[in-house]
């Protein structure tokens, strides 16, 4: 194995405190560890020259093209609040043996050495950036050092955007990093009003982590947020192939309560058909075309789109023809709940309107009173007048129930026979 040394010197790494970059001689480094990288080409393995102190090419490996060799101090490692479990564990039953060996992918490879600035520097903050911190949340689950996945998911919750959310998921899915996917799957929930019906992101992530999506917010997501997401599912469906045991949780009433009218016509369909449909090139869709468990959507979830559907009832009628042919690919089922919830939509609104008429008659009813009890106030009570001023008035109505509205007009007080201007 061909091997290549670069060294630090120590004026240069050592400013008084203990770090894995100094003199291994002259800290009295007592632990080394190799990390290789799997899969890479010779070109990209010359990033790893940046930080470890040797680096050797593993040329005689098929599998492994490159190695790093980081000299550091067990103490360090295996104690305190920023310890490494995983090493520690190492460490206890090495017996005379001074190394480990770690294989990792070359992103996880070339954040090695932050996760041990991270471990050596006790207190201070966590040094990383977007294209990193999936990287090093993966080191800290793989080397059990719990501080790191803390700060590095804090990182990501506070600097995560519709921009950037992508790449954190594939990052996630490509180390296979559950507790990050989750972590991801959390913020699109939280952000999923900006997810447009013609976002990248539908047909990136997989349906699995769109049930995390939709569910993280549980009872606490607005009606606006449970349409939005009826009308995403339609879109998912174009894109991926769903198998049973998901679009059972996608449609689950505590996922998508409430339906939005446009895609109810279009998610019923899952009534009756076996399998979503799947694009030639998705990788996610059986080998046979089908799945063989059917894929049909809950009683409930059925019930929901008809009432959504029945929402819009008027605009229903008016395309009378066209809901006729798609009513026609419908279960008898579906049929029959749509017709009932648009009659009760219909008799809602007709109560409605009755209650508004009624009570437009019954103000009606009490101005006339007022107007009766007016009339009978003036007959019975005339009022008097001074010379200076005179009525002038209008008859209202006719035969011995009219009466005479009576308006005053001051006179001209220099000319009381003269009415004022």
């Amino acid at each position: 194995m061909k091997q290549k040394t670069t060294q630090t010197s120590s004026s240069e790494a050592d400013d008084g405190a203990l770090t894995w970059r100094s003199d291994p001689k002259e800290t009295f480094s007592d632990w080394t560890i190799n990390v290789f990288v799997a899969c890479i080409d010779s070109g990209k393995a010359k990033l790893l020259l940046q930080g470890p102190s040797d680096v050797q090419t593993a040329g005689e490996t098929p599998e492994l093209a490159a190695a790093a060799t980081y000299r550091v101090h067990k103490v360090v490692l295996a104690c305190g609040k920023r310890r490494s479990k995983l090493l520690a564990r190492h460490f206890r039953k090495a017996g005379e043996h001074e190394n480990s060996r770690h294989t990792l992918p070359l992103p996880v490879a070339e954040a090695f050495p932050l996760a041990l600035d991270y471990i050596y520097c006790k207190d201070g903050p966590l040094e990383t950036n977007c294209e990193s911190a999936a990287a090093l949340h993966y080191l800290g689950v793989l080397f059990e050092i719990q501080d790191l996945c803390r700060d590095c998911l804090a990182f990501m919750n506070q600097n995560v955007s519709q921009s950037n959310l992508g790449e954190f998921y594939r990052q996630a899915k490509a180390f296979g990093d559950e507790l990050l996917l989750h972590s991801v799957a959390s913020q699109l929930g939280q952000r999923i009003l900006d997810v447009g019906m013609d976002s990248h992101l539908l047909r990136e992530i997989d349906p699995k982590t769109w049930v995390v999506a939709f569910q993280s917010k549980g009872a606490m997501a607005t009606r606006e947020e449970s349409e939005h997401k009826s009308k995403l599912l339609c879109r998912l469906k174009r894109y991926h192939w769903i198998d049973q045991a998901t679009i059972a949780e996608l449609t689950n009433e505590g996922t998508i309560p409430r339906i939005h009218p446009s895609v109810a016509l279009a998610l019923a369909e899952l009534e009756n058909k076996p399998t979503f449909p799947a694009k030639q090139n998705d990788v996610n869709a059986p080998a046979s075309g089908k799945d063989k468990n059917c894929v049909l959507a809950s009683a409930s979830f059925q019930s929901r789109c008809a009432k959504a559907l029945a929402e819009t009832w008027k605009e229903t009628a008016l395309f009378e023809s066209v809901t006729r042919e798609l009513l026609d690919n419908r279960g008898s089922a579906f049929i029959l709940e749509f017709t009932f919830a648009s009659l009760q939509k219909a008799q809602k609104e007709l109560d409605k309107a009755h209650e508004q008429t009624r009570s437009a008659e019954e103000a009606l009813q009490k101005k006339q009173r007022e107007m009766t009890r007016c009339k009978a106030s003036l007959r019975k009570n005339p009022r008097r007048v001074s010379p200076s001023h005179r009525y002038v008035g209008f008859r209202i109505g006719a035969g011995e129930n009219a009466f005479r509205a009576p308006v005053m007009e001051v006179s001209n007080p220099t000319n009381p026979t003269q009415p004022s201007q």
